[in-house]
């Protein structure tokens, strides 16, 4: 543990003051109000997603054997089944049980601290603009219409390919969901479910041909700015750039799965 916490040591510290011990566990803050579950806006133009279905030609273990970040978007619309099938594989409700609803995705605690927006740029007839992803109502609320294109390029440190991307997926950690029962350490859980709902969307798109390529690149508090966030109690974690590709991500086979090799029998 270092002496002096600084921008040099800064993870090295969250490691080590969030690891959980025989004889020391932080304790719970169950005295706080719990944030909500969901989080809805209201007074916005709202866009019905078609129903993301769940029969696809492509296997999860193809698609995952095909997968790779491709940076290059051709200016090809995205379907809005694309992105219903991309959203819900990430984030949507697959069942209801006892009242409960249950996810696509895994949660410390059932809490999925995970927010999704989205910088929508050519999908169908949806207009350009910033939206957020309504779990409950499988729908797109826009919350504002306008080009982003210019201000993810330079939020995301020059990368062009956001730009020419169809949807940019941007993901944000509502971090007081998780520390309501499990303090800092809920700031572990928040950041492993983001990789948990961005890795689900990878291999969606993946399944359907669709490019993808995440992003970990780029100016927090701008980003935040733009999704109208504080960048404490919720802020951006992470970015997937998607769209059509003539790039075949198609992998040779003999790279992946090489020929059997003869095993010796280790002498005693």
């Amino acid at each position: 543990m270092p002496e002096k916490i600084n921008r040099e040591n800064i993870g090295q510290a969250f490691q080590e003051l969030t690891k959980f011990h025989r004889n020391f566990m932080s304790s719970h803050i169950a005295d706080e109000a719990r944030e909500p579950l969901y989080k809805e806006y209201q007074g916005v133009q709202q866009f019905a997603l078609p129903s993301p279905g769940t029969k696809n030609s492509t296997s999860t273990f193809e698609a995952i054997v095909h997968r790779r970040s491709t940076r290059d978007f051709t200016k090809e619309v995205l379907k809005p089944h694309h992105l219903s099938k991309i959203l819900w594989s990430s984030q949507g409700i697959t069942a209801k049980i006892k009242g409960a609803e249950l996810r696509s995705v895994g949660s410390a605690g059932a809490l999925h601290p995970i927010e999704t927006y989205l910088v929508i740029n050519n999908v169908g007839d949806l207009p350009v603009g910033l939206y957020h992803y309504n779990i409950r109502a499988h729908a797109l609320d826009l919350l504002i219409q306008d080009d982003f294109s210019i201000g993810m390029v330079n939020a995301c440190m020059g990368q062009e390919f956001l730009g020419q991307a169809a949807v940019n997926f941007l993901w944000t950690g509502l971090f007081k969901r998780n520390t309501w029962r499990y303090s800092q350490r809920g700031y572990r859980y928040t950041y492993l479910e983001c990789g948990h709902v961005v890795q689900n969307a990878i291999i969606a798109c993946q399944a359907m041909d669709v490019a993808s390529c995440e992003v970990g690149a780029f100016f927090d508090d701008e980003l935040n700015l733009l999704l109208g966030l504080d960048g404490h109690e919720e802020s951006i974690l992470s970015i997937l750039s998607c769209g059509m590709s003539e790039i075949s991500n198609t992998p040779i086979i003999s790279e992946i799965i090489p020929a059997k090799t003869k095993i010796e029998k280790l002498s005693e």
